[in-house]
């Protein structure tokens, strides 16, 4: 959900026409996407907060990332 808001507020253009390039990149159907605003539009808040989340790990450089801790093998 946060993903299909968050690539919308990136695109550019009336809301119609990013639903119709997004439909289009990522072979949705336009009425999935208008789902998707109808229900921002009742959990505006906490969408929002999950897409700023989501950016921050992308910004994320590998080595900033947690590391798994070290497999001794086998058990």
């Amino acid at each position: 959900m946060w993903e299909v808001v968050g690539r919308l507020m990136e695109l550019d253009g009336s809301e119609e026409h990013r639903i119709a390039v997004l439909a289009e990149e990522a072979d949705l159907h336009p009425r999935l996407i208008r789902l998707a605003l109808d229900y921002v539009a009742v959990h505006r808040d906490e969408v929002l907060e999950r897409i700023e989340h989501n950016r921050q790990v992308l910004r994320m450089t590998p080595s900033s990332l947690p590391q798994p801790e070290p497999n001794d093998g086998p058990s």
